[in-house]
């Protein structure tokens, strides 16, 4: 897996190659495993990603980050994962020559034309468009690019970006292990000091929670919740506190607990209620009707032995919320509704800053009500 400490350049390897490279194959057994003639495959590859910096520094005047080399069991013996920044690709051994053709390739389309922070700030700009407009690929490129030169620079809120924009690219793509992981080295970063962006920690956190609850691990979940809920309390961010909320509460509601899944979306029904408009109304109704399943099925809960739980008490409530967020976030913010790891997760891309001029959520009224509460 990608070491988010690691270098812009990892290799993952079998047991069977990393052994190889650094002894004798006397027996022949790789050759026997991989059908790979002498000379050894770990030492080829060693050889062909040198050859590469050298060819990048002598041809092109590109310096190519150290290589990180590591070993994973779970690796057939002639397969390779390449990290390039976050660029994930995986290769046969046996077929090196495309192995360095490739990393020519990435290295000069990432790592050409180095960008200062303005530089990568409007590359992620571009890259916000492009996810708007549903070119994940085209966003992806640019990210990579980001934060490639953004851990070179030491760029830490482009690098935050970067990783939690693409952590939910691979979210869509249902690759939600690595978005964790992606999403997890985001929040560290998003809390270092001097803080980086007030609102994106605790949009980031948001995000982390969201993937954490696709993979069942419901109690490091609900933690993150409770961060993002503080975080949007301290900014005033109602948009990110109603999300954090409900997200909470589908956690309470997947682990029977009631009582606690509906005395948050009644804390969240509180920042939509009284807004005059069409949408907060909608959206109030969708989550009084998730309020009166729960209920429900905790009195039925407490005369049988156990209850059947709807897939839908919170979907629907998810499919209102793209529509109605669009209205209270300004345009460096993209609300994204993917399906992934057996249900529907909402994602924020860029910035979700607050728009006061023209939202469905109560403002700094209601977030001054002691409404971010304990969620777990």
């Amino acid at each position: 897996m990608w070491d988010p400490n690691g270098s812009l350049l990892q290799v993952e390897v079998g047991q069977a190659v990393s052994a190889a490279a650094t002894k004798p194959d006397g027996r022949g057994l790789l050759a026997k495993m991989t059908g790979a003639p002498s000379p050894i495959l770990g030492q080829r590859l060693v050889e062909a990603t040198e050859t590469v910096r050298s060819q990048l520094l002598q041809g092109r005047g590109i310096v190519m980050p150290p290589v990180d080399y590591r070993t994973d069991s779970q690796l057939p013996p002639d397969l390779a994962v390449f990290y390039i920044g976050l660029e994930r690709r995986s290769y046969r051994l046996r077929n090196i020559e495309e192995v360095q053709s490739v990393l020519v390739q990435r290295v000069c389309d990432i790592g050409s034309s180095r960008l200062d922070r303005n530089a990568a700030r409007t590359l992620l700009s571009a890259a916000l468009s492009s996810v708007r407009d549903d070119e994940y690929q085209q966003a992806f490129e640019h990210y990579c690019r980001v934060y490639y030169h953004g851990v070179m620079g030491g760029f830490d809120f482009e690098v935050a970006r970067s990783l939690c924009d693409v952590g939910n690219i691979y979210l869509l793509n249902a690759d939600v292990p690595f978005a964790a992981v992606l999403l997890g080295r985001a929040h560290e970063i998003s809390r270092t000091q001097p803080v980086v962006d007030v609102v994106l920690k605790p949009q980031i956190a948001l995000n982390l929670a969201n993937v954490l609850r696709l993979l069942n691990r419901h109690g490091e979940a609900l933690a993150y919740y409770q961060l993002a809920s503080n975080d949007a309390y301290f900014s005033n961010n109602p948009v990110l506190l109603f999300l954090a909320l409900t997200g909470a509460a589908e956690v309470h509601y997947w682990s029977h607990n009631y009582a606690a899944a509906v005395r948050l979306l009644e804390q969240a029904h509180t920042l939509v209620a009284e807004v005059p408009s069409a949408h907060p109304y909608e959206l109030a109704y969708q989550v009084e009707r998730s309020m009166n399943v729960i209920l429900s099925e905790a009195a039925a809960a407490s005369t049988a032995a156990s209850a059947r739980r709807r897939d839908d008490v919170f979907e629907d409530l998810k499919r209102r919320l793209p529509v109605a967020l669009l209205e209270s976030l300004v345009s460096t913010a993209v609300c994204k509704l993917f399906s992934a790891g057996g249900g529907l997760s909402l994602s924020l891309f860029g910035v979700a800053n607050y728009n006061l001029k023209s939202s469905v959520f109560q403002g700094a009224v209601a977030i001054g009500k002691d409404i971010a509460q304990n969620i777990g």
